[in-house]
């Protein structure tokens, strides 16, 4: 059966890799990854695929005040591609995983977050390239 239909969730990287007091947020998210496998195996013989997309930092109305000069200067050596995303770099990953493009991929969450996750432990500002 082709695909007919599409469930995108939303989730953070915060559901992969904890933040001191986010318990709550972080838990919620990380449930959202299980959610989407679960109703990636209950759906896809319908025709259904379900996935997830797991956005990093990212600039909006609700984070500008969140995001100062102070949490940048933190933040954005954790970030391998050197800057925070904007909505639209979000929206492209949930247009491609609503495409026809993405018919074979199921049950995913899909980090989109310019590296964060894998730099694991060491911030990037302290590699030399």
């Amino acid at each position: 059966m082709r695909p007919n239909g599409r469930i995108i969730n939303l989730s953070s990287v915060s559901g992969f890799r904890a933040g001191v007091g986010r318990t709550a947020y972080g838990t919620s998210k990380a449930a959202i990854a299980g959610l989407t496998r679960q109703m990636a195996l209950e759906l896809g013989r319908n025709g259904i695929t379900v996935n997830s997309i797991a956005p990093g930092a990212t600039f909006t109305a609700m984070t500008d005040d969140i995001y100062t000069d102070e949490t940048l200067a933190s933040l954005l050596p954790m970030i391998p591609a050197g800057f925070l995303a904007d909505p639209e770099d979000i929206a492209i990953a949930i247009v491609f995983l609503a495409s026809r493009q993405a018919r074979y991929v199921n049950g995913h969450t899909l980090p989109v977050d310019g590296g964060y996750l894998a730099s694991g432990m060491q911030q990037t500002a302290s590699l030399s390239v």
